[in-house]
């Protein structure tokens, strides 16, 4: 799928996103929910089909509504997976089961880092928790990405390029 992130155009209305959405030919749109936002209700203001959601950060106060949100668009939430403390990542990925939603660890195009993120998902056996993949051709050294999307390409849930 391909979407358009609302990071991209902050300023576009919900009915302005679905234009451009149209215009370009895209699947969706990736909602980025900021701290203060309800996520149900920002996706439920969405035009263009949500794709996935997207936060800087996650705690255990917001990820119950992000969950579910999820689960109701059947969309995953992508988070930094530095911005997680490891001791917190077990009781998140206890939430998104028992609200049936699935969270994707964000990781940059660095082979260790995503091996690294690879066996933290593997450790934990959930089919919750998936990859996103941050790549940024203008700037990432790109030797490593064919090896990156060799290692991750079971779980990779989204490749955001930026």
């Amino acid at each position: 799928m391909l979407a358009l992130s609302s990071d991209a155009a902050p300023t576009l209305s919900p009915e302005q996103l679905e234009a451009a959405c149209r215009a370009r030919g895209l699947d969706g749109v990736e909602l980025v929910v900021i701290p203060g936002q309800d996520p149900e209700q920002l996706a439920a203001r969405a035009r263009a089909p949500v794709v996935g959601l997207r936060v800087d950060s996650l705690d255990e106060h917001t990820a119950p509504a992000l969950a579910r949100a999820s689960r109701a668009l059947a969309a995953p939430v992508s988070v930094a997976g530095e911005a997680i403390e490891p001791a917190l990542l077990d009781r998140l990925v206890a939430t998104f089961e028992a609200e049936g939603g699935r969270l994707l660890l964000g990781h940059r195009t660095d082979l260790d880092a995503a091996l690294a993120a690879l066996a933290t998902i593997r450790a934990r056996d959930t089919a919750v928790l998936g990859l996103a993949w941050e790549l940024e051709p203008a700037t990432a050294n790109l030797e490593a990405a064919s090896a990156v999307l060799l290692v991750t390409r079971d779980l990779l849930g989204v490749v955001r390029l930026h």
